[in-house]
């Protein structure tokens, strides 16, 4: 069999608690000392269900800034002197406010996979291009050891098994997104490409919030 690693690193440049991590409704909650990101069932950045009590989340559609609010997608304390202290107290959210595009997508031997969302209130998984699912999955590791939380996200299909691996240290400003592809057929996998997008509303909303 063969395999093929992908390591994306994403690093707020905008950018205490202990770390911790949560599985709701198959959405992940990773939360570090001075970042916060929330991870949906589809596999992409932005969790279609209200992050628990001790996170930081603040979202919003563009018709209403209070709608769907506590959605996850990712903040910061950039200043790390605490999540309640300085104006604003902390940035974000990055990726959900106003008109969200978030997504993800894969390609290979003729196959096309594609999930993106586009309103922050959307809970399922859809693909705005006819004729492409999404690359089916769910998440199915979320853990925590004190020093990082990490989310596992895991599908497969026509011969590919994909993995998306996000971690969030304890003291970092910013996260990892890990992609492990593996061919589980016979035949080789050909013309692989992968992507992951986020198309950023920094502080567009914030809820009324300092």
């Amino acid at each position: 069999m063969k395999k093929l690693y992908c390591l994306i690193i994403v690093i707020a440049a905008f950018l205490q608690v202990q770390g911790q991590s949560q599985l709701l409704g198959g959405n992940a909650f990773l939360q570090g000392n001075f970042i916060e990101v929330g991870i949906n069932q589809c596999g992409s950045f932005g969790t279609t269900n209200n992050a628990p009590a001790g996170f930081h989340a603040r979202s919003g559609s563009a018709a209403s800034p209070t709608t769907n609010a506590l959605n996850l997608g990712f903040v910061a304390d950039t200043d790390k002197d605490g999540w309640n202290v300085g104006t604003p107290r902390y940035n974000g959210d990055y990726f959900l406010p106003f008109t969200p595009r978030v997504g993800w997508g894969v390609s290979f031997n003729g196959n096309h996979y594609r999930v993106e969302r586009t309103n922050s209130s959307v809970s399922n998984c859809i693909t705005l291009t006819p004729g492409v699912p999404p690359f089916p999955g769910s998440m199915i590791d979320v853990t925590s050891d004190g020093q990082q939380s990490v989310a596992t996200w895991a599908g497969s299909d026509n011969g590919l098994q994909l993995q998306k691996i996000i971690t969030v240290k304890r003291n970092a400003l910013y996260f990892t997104v890990k992609v492990k592809m593996k061919n589980t057929g016979a035949t080789p996998l050909t013309n692989i490409f992968y992507g992951d997008y986020v198309n950023p509303d920094n502080g567009f909303f914030r809820n009324d919030l300092p």
